[in-house]
Order: structure tokens, then sequence, then C-alpha cells
């Protein structure tokens, strides 16, 4: 072989080396394998295979070699090695078991849990908001969902880091979970398997629950976004809990398909027809969110709620204990009876604010087959003032605590043929408290709903969920379980104004009331599982046997022990 000749072989093979090279950096640096990368791959195979028949002898030569042998020796063992390596890490992946070796078993899902997996046959998709480094306990359950069933898929987004996700949402607080199944949604507050499991349910469930505000006498209106008394944003917060909306005007009964409807006191009286048509609702097993507001004229009202052992009161509640920005008119609660309907509808609350509140009395004892539980009320140094002059007790107003918040349940008698008695007509609601002096405003709030101080996603204008037309239940869902209402001494707690007042929960007593009067705060029963540590309860023999064996028994031997040995060695 000419000099020229194996010049020329040589410079093939380092023409293929860098060829083959550049096409695997091309490779990588992309991440896609494209035209260049496979031209590359082509010439320096070709350049390696003409290589290899322009100087077979020296390719051949390379073999008999004894450093080629032990070499390719440990390059097959190293290739085997990875791939064995590589095989493991992916039956891993592919199949990951796990094994919860806790005595309640809290990291495995309950039986009733895995059997509605097992037949969920649709997607639901599952976003969390969650702050770095807080999304750890909902991230660990959402994997013990999403391994029951592929069905099941989730993500966590950081608020801080992607806040166009939870705008688009509606987010208002960190925390929230949301699960979507094609247009069903529902939100989540708390991380817990009933809850998860509920919102399963919720979303993939044939029918829906429909819920009606009571318009046409002033109320204010669930469509108003606009209007800082308006209740579209609780409109809102019930269809993202899965809820059908819509109006129920004056002139109209109420229908079978709904499963709760909602009356506040506007300025004008309720028909006669609308006191007939909701007297006898009730009557039949009916559930309703009643609520007035300070000074307003509540004998329709009244007439309403007398038969459950529930009177609206009139004037306004006082709180200089526990109130909004020292503001004695704008009641703050933080402590809820948990007794009966109390542990559903309080269910997670922190502080529920009631702005220009009046107050609710309770008959003693209550009617035959009424149960009322007072769900939240404010503090000892309260009262309920009748007169609007300046804030002063007098004689005649009622001193705290005040009820706010009452529920009554239970099976009311067949209603006479008479229909309630008809109210003075014609009253505005009276105003409040004349003296501006002695009492300082509320403080302003936009209509939009603000972000809390705990660093929760702010929404310019929550999107609402879009409606779809399902299912709805019937009259025979609806009013099964007896009547139930649950009464509020206060209209503007609802409104955009004050539903998501930072750091306060009127959204989530919003929610938790139409669960407890729908029947639908518990979808599941999935048992709940203590996380407290084991305790083993030993009898005085049993402890004195394990505190002397370690402290002496066991010490003493090592000593003596160790005293033999020395002995016999000194």
């Amino acid at each position: 072989m000419n000099r020229a000749f194996k010049t020329l072989t040589t410079g093939i093979l380092y023409a293929a080396v860098v060829a083959l090279f550049a096409a695997l950096a091309t490779y990588l640096v992309s991440g896609l394998f494209g035209n260049l990368p496979k031209i590359l791959l082509i010439v320096g195979l070709a350049l390696l295979a003409a290589y290899v028949v322009a100087d077979p002898d020296t390719v051949l030569g390379l073999f008999k070699t004894r450093g080629l042998k032990y070499g390719s020796n440990t390059v097959l063992m190293s290739v085997l090695f990875v791939a064995i390596i590589g095989a493991g890490n992916w039956f891993v992946n592919q199949h990951s078991p796990s094994f919860d070796l806790t005595a309640n078993k809290i990291h495995t899902l309950s039986p009733q849990t895995i059997s509605i997996l097992k037949d969920l046959k649709q997607t639901v998709t599952v976003t969390g908001f969650f702050r770095a480094g807080e999304e750890q306990q909902a991230k660990d359950l959402l994997q013990l969902y999403a391994a029951q069933n592929s069905q099941i898929q989730y993500r966590i987004v950081d608020p801080e880091k992607d806040p166009a996700t939870p705008r688009q949402l509606g987010i208002i607080n960190l925390g929230t979970l949301v699960f979507q199944s094609g247009s069903n949604r529902k939100d989540v507050q708390s991380v817990t398997e009933q809850d998860f499991t509920s919102a399963i349910l919720a979303v993939t469930s044939a029918e829906r629950r429909k819920v009606y505000f009571v318009t046409g006498n002033g109320q204010p209106d669930p469509d108003d976004a606009q209007q800082q008394q308006g209740y579209n944003e609780a409109k809102i917060a019930l269809q993202n809990n899965n809820y059908v909306v819509d109006a129920l005007p004056a002139t109209s009964s109420v229908p079978d398909d709904a499963a709760a409807v909602i009356l506040a006191s506007g300025t004008k009286p309720l028909l006669d027809n609308q006191k007939s048509a909701y007297a006898d609702y009730l009557a039949k097993g009916g559930k309703m969110l009643v609520m007035s507001s300070a000074f307003s004229d509540v004998g329709d009202l009244n007439d309403l709620l007398k038969p459950l052992g529930l009177t609206f009161m009139q004037g306004i509640t006082i709180d200089a204990a526990n109130s909004l920005a020292n503001n004695p008119q704008a009641p703050a609660v933080s402590r809820y009876s948990s007794a009966g309907a109390g542990s559903d509808i309080t269910k997670g609350l922190t502080i529920t604010l009631y702005p220009l509140a009046g107050g609710i009395q309770t008959a003693t004892p209550a009617p035959q087959g009424i149960t009322i539980n007072a769900v939240a009320s404010t503090s000892d140094q309260s009262w309920l003032q009748t007169h609007r002059d300046q804030i002063q007790f007098r004689d005649g107003d009622t001193r705290g605590p005040i009820n706010l918040v009452v529920s009554a349940s239970g099976k009311l008698p067949a209603p006479a043929s008479s229909s309630p008695s008809a109210s003075p007509s014609g009253s505005a609601p009276g105003t409040l408290i004349q003296n501006p002096t002695a009492v300082p405003t509320l403080p302003p709030a936009s209509a939009t709903p603000q972000a809390s101080s705990s660093g929760a996603a702010q929404s310019a204008a929550p999107a609402a969920t879009p409606t779809p037309i399902p299912a709805v239940t019937g009259a025979d869902v609806n009013l099964a379980g007896g009547t139930r209402v649950v009464a509020v001494a206060d209209t503007d707690w609802l409104s955009n104004q004050f539903l998501d007042f930072p750091q306060t929960g009127n959204r989530d007593l919003l929610v938790n009331t139409i669960n407890y009067l729908a029947g639908n705060q518990a979808l599941v029963s999935v048992p709940a599982k203590s996380t407290s540590p084991g305790q083993v309860l030993l009898l005085g023999s049993d402890a004195n046997l394990i505190l002397f064996t370690t402290a002496l028994f066991i010490p003493l031997a090592v000593l003596v022990l160790g005293g033999f040995v020395w002995w016999q060695r000194r």
C-alpha cells in the first residue's frame, strides 16, 4: 500500500468519525432527529463503509490484537451492565409498588374510593394551586388516586410562577383544587380523601342539583356582576361547585327540580301567591336559605319561618368585641356550634362576616318535630339595637350573644288552606344608624373579589364555569329527608362586595350551606383515618418490667460480665 493511498484512507476514517460525531451532537442539541442529523449519519456511515472496503487488512488486523480482545470484553461487560440498570429503571418506573406499613393505613385509599375509581370511565383532571413547598400532601394523595386509574390526571400550579391559570379558572384562595370532567367542575379547599372522592362523584354524576335565587321583589340580582350589592359572585361560586343556578321570578311557583331556594328580603313584600307557594314547598320537604338584614321589613319572612320556630328580629346587631375594622355594625364570627347541622355548615370555616345584620330569635321549646341549631352567634359583649340614632345600648335592646345563622329541620304539618297573612306593603328596608360621626362607614371594596393577604392569586374577572344543560334531580330526590331551612340575619354577606372579602370564609359558608340543604355534603361515606401516633397501654407490672430491665438489669449484667472478664485476665 503506497503512502498516498494510506493517507487517503486515513482521511476517510477521520471524516467518518467527524460526521458521526456531528450527527450525534446535532441531535442532542436540537432534541429532534431531523433532516440534518439524518444526513450526517448517512454520510458518516458511508465514509466508514468506504474505509472498510478500501483498507480491509487494517480493519481485520485490529480484531487479532490482544488489546482489542480485552477491550471488547470490557466494552461488552459495560454495555451489559448499563442494559441491566436501564431495564431495572424501566421496570421500576412502570411498576412502582408501595407498601403502607402504618397501623391505620393512612397512606392507603379506602375500599369505597378504590371501588369508585375502578368504575370510573371518564377523564377527571385536577388542578391544584399551591405555593412551592406546600403542595406535597395534595400531591401524595393525588398520586394514590392516579395509581388506581389513569383517568385521574393532575397537575400542581404555583400561582406566583403561573398567574394566568388561576386567573382563567377564577381562583381566589391558595390551596384550592379544581376537579373537572367535561363541563362539570367542583372546587375543593381541603386535602382529604372524603373531599376528593366526593368531588370525583360530583363531576362525573349524570345528574346535578339545581338552586334557585328568588327575584322580583327587589332582591339582589344573581346576574349583576357590576354592583357591589349583586349576587353574581354567589352564583359563580355555586356553579363552580357543580350546581345549576337559575332565577325564580316572583310570579312562579317552586319547580320540582329545585334542590334549594335562596330567598333574601327585598325592597318589596312577597306576593300572596309567593307566600303560599313557599309555605307549601317547605311543608312538602323543601329546602331554603332565608336571609334578612338590619331594619328590614321581615313580616313576610317571619310568617314563613314561624312554623319552624324561627323569627327575624328588628334592629341592627352591634358587636364591638368582634367586628370588621373596628366597625361594630359589621360583626365577625370565628366560633361556631358543631351541634347538629353546624358541623356540616361550618366545616373548614375561619372568620365569617355579617355587615349590617339583624338577629334571629329561636322558639323554646322548638315546635314538635323540628330541630333547631344556632350555628353562628355574636360575642357576649354584643347587643341588638332597635333605634337608629347612635351606637348605644338602651332599654328595650337585646343583649348578646345574638344569633346570626340558625338551622331548622324536621317535618312540618300540612299547611292550612289559608295563606300566611300579608305584611304591610310598600315599606322599604329601614335606614341604618343615622349618626355617621358615631359609627365609621364600612371599608370600601371593589366589586371584584380580592386575593387574601396570604398570597392567593387575584382575579380581575373570575370566569364562570360553563353551564351545560344536564339532567337535574327531581322532587323524589329534592324533597327527601324532610324540611331544611337555614336562616341568616344578613343579606350583604352574600354580596359581590363581601363574599370574597379578604381573610373571610363567606364563600365557604355559602357552599357548605347549600350542600347541607341539598343533602349534598357527603356524596360518599369514606371513614376518617386517624393520624395520631399509636399508644400502647401498659399495666403496672409490664411498665415496671420494661423500666427495670432497660435501666437496671441490662446495665448491671454488662458490669458483672465485664468484671468477670477482668478478673480472669488480671
